[in-house]
């Protein structure tokens, strides 16, 4: 019988795949991009995060918010930098009002080089409302939330769902007291002209259109 003649073969060491004096990372999504497909909306969104809304008569507000942030993404580009969008929001977060989402939408454009930015959240404001007759008070909870873009000008609405309380027409026309009544609900997007409009203002609004303002305590 044969052997077969035995090699011995070394063990393979695994190199560095750059060289260890090379240290910088190649920035792969800042690279150009050659098939200049520019992108309308890319960004990040359901992110939840706590936030700070200004109120009309009681200071800051602490509630949490569910944002979208997104930006253009120029045909030069690959890719957009998720995290930027995050730490703008961080620094953001504490006031969020008509007059500090401008500056928001700026500080977005800025830090990903964009021409356009948008932001839209959604987020509850709590009101306390007195009783009509004991004037025990109550939480009532309003769904808001604030959607604007920015380019060249800025643009910015309110969202409001408000609960309110409906007569039955035909009920009300005979009835003295104790009409058909249920709750409904009203949604409106307002855009302001100019200066401030407090949430609070435009809930007071859409109940006052309604048959009966609605109380969280009823004693």
């Amino acid at each position: 019988m044969k052997r077969r003649n035995q090699e011995t073969v070394e063990p393979t060491v695994a190199k560095p795949m750059n060289d260890s004096k090379n240290t910088t990372l190649v920035d792969i999504q800042s690279t150009q991009d050659e098939r200049n497909i520019p992108i309308d909306r890319v960004g990040v969104r359901n992110v939840k995060y706590p936030m700070y809304v200004r109120e009309r008569d009681n200071g800051p507000q602490y509630t949490h918010g569910v944002f979208t942030l997104t930006v253009d993404l120029p045909r030069e580009f690959k890719g957009t930098h998720m995290s930027r969008f995050l730490e703008v929001l961080g620094e953001h977060n504490r006031d969020l009002s008509v007059e500090t989402i401008p500056e928001i939408l700026a500080k977005l454009r800025e830090k990903l080089q964009a021409d356009t930015a948008h932001l839209e959240v959604t987020f509850k404001l709590f009101r306390e409302k007195a009783a009509p007759v004991t004037g025990k008070v109550g939480m009532m909870a309003y769904d808001c939330g604030f959607s604007a873009w920015g380019g060249a000008k800025d643009c910015f609405e309110l969202i409001l769902t408000v609960p309110v309380t409906t007569l039955c027409p035909c009920s009300k026309e005979i009835s003295d007291f104790g009409a058909h009544n249920q709750r409904g609900y009203v949604t409106v997007r307002v855009k302001p002209n100019g200066g401030t409009l407090w949430l609070e203002d435009v809930i007071d609004m859409i109940e006052a259109c309604g048959s009966a303002p609605l109380y969280p305590v009823l004693k």
